[in-house]
């Protein structure tokens, strides 16, 4: 057998692996039923399903021809993973809108095809909809402000 689709190969393996691990973690909750779960039952469940999507995606690897894979854009890779960090760097200490548009901010960087007018605007907007949503609708006790 030869494999056709390189990336689905790969995703499947990844799937697999984390139904694997879920598996693991949670082999030592109680299952409990469908009409009284336990702790274990979802992530059991869950796990299950990444199984079976996994080994899903994995054998149409042999079967449908996919495209070959690109090199990694480390770019993107980098600034996303900095927005994560700039984000729990700088929600306690300056507040949830300083960390919304400073994600919003990197992620722009992400990309050559980025519109500084459309980026503050949508910064602007991702902060009002955090705050209205995270802190009024939902009732967390975030500091919305650096004051």
């Amino acid at each position: 057998m030869r494999i056709r689709s390189l990336q689905d190969f790969l995703a499947g393996l990844i799937f697999l692996a984390f139904g694997i691990v879920g598996l693991w973690i949670g082999r030592g909750y109680q299952m409990g039923s469908a009409s009284h779960m336990g702790p274990g039952y979802f992530p059991v469940l869950l796990s299950g399903g990444l199984l079976l999507l996994g080994a899903a995606v994995a054998a149409r690897s042999f079967v449908v021809e996919g495209q070959p894979i690109e090199t990694i854009g480390w770019r993107p890779v980098l600034c996303i993973a900095g927005a994560v960090f700039a984000f729990g760097a700088t929600i306690e200490r300056f507040g949830l809108v300083v960390a919304v548009c400073a994600v919003t901010l990197l992620m722009a960087v992400a990309t050559e095809e980025r519109r500084w007018p459309e980026v503050i605007a949508s910064a602007v907007v991702m902060s009002l909809f955090c705050i209205g949503i995270f802190v009024f609708g939902l009732g967390e006790p975030l500091k919305i402000w650096v004051f």
